[in-house]
């Protein structure tokens, strides 16, 4: 064999090949990167739509049962018993809302050393006055807290403007007959733990539908429209 042929002979040299070697892995690196990146942004998109979904059925549970609010009967002041930051207590009537029928009381509390929300239903016992059973508890809401320094439950006057100050909690016994809306705040969070903190706000009012908007005639001066059972 020449020298010739062995000095055309095609290859590389060893720092064309450390250069090669060099940008291959910087390539890879990145991609591991980016691909990182991605499944990591994909679990989080997962984790926030499963928190969403749990959140707003939660929402729906507990908006649908205060919007559903009777009286225990026509002598009664207001279907609302209590309120407080963590929870509501009150009459409800899911059935044919007849007039020899009883409401169930209900209690939907938050409990933050646990991060539910539940709810206790007492079955009424006929008599005067009306008498309750053993309350039956339910999760509503696993992995809920908190919105920051929000309350779970607001308590709000009649106010069509929306610019009247809440009443302070727990309610007194003179606030609550004037409660015509309701706020609930809070904040879901995965069921599985995530890489960073992922919470899904949730906020939703209701309004009591005792509360009649009309005027008496003639309309008394400074007249506000407030829960009536009559």
């Amino acid at each position: 064999m020449s020298a010739r042929r062995l000095r055309s002979d095609a290859g590389f040299t060893l720092p064309e090949l450390l250069t090669t070697m060099w940008i291959a892995m910087v390539v890879l690196l990145a991609g591991f990167a980016l691909l990182e990146f991605v499944m990591t942004r994909s679990t989080e998109t997962e984790q926030r739509v499963e928190a969403t979904q749990r959140g707003r059925v939660g929402m729906d549970q507990i908006t649908r049962e205060l919007r559903s609010q009777v009286c225990l009967s026509a002598t009664a002041t207001t279907p609302l018993i209590s309120g407080s930051d963590t929870s509501v207590t009150f009459y409800m009537d899911l059935g044919d809302s007849q007039a020899t029928t009883l409401p169930e009381k209900h209690v939907i509390t938050f409990n933050s050393a646990t991060s539910e929300i539940t709810e206790s239903t007492y079955k009424p016992i006929a008599g005067n006055p009306v008498t309750w059973t053993t309350p039956t508890t339910r999760k509503v809401l696993t992995n809920v807290s908190q919105d920051g320094t929000t309350p779970v439950f607001q308590y709000f006057p009649y106010d069509p403007t929306r610019t009247a100050a809440k009443f302070a909690t727990p309610l007194s016994a003179a606030n609550v007959p004037k409660v015509a809306r309701i706020m609930v705040s809070f904040r879901t969070v995965p069921l599985r733990k995530a890489r960073s903190a992922i919470a899904v706000p949730l906020s939703d009012d209701i309004y009591l539908r005792v509360v009649n908007p009309n005027p008496p005639e003639p309309t008394p001066a400074g007249w506000t429209p407030t829960p009536s059972c009559s």
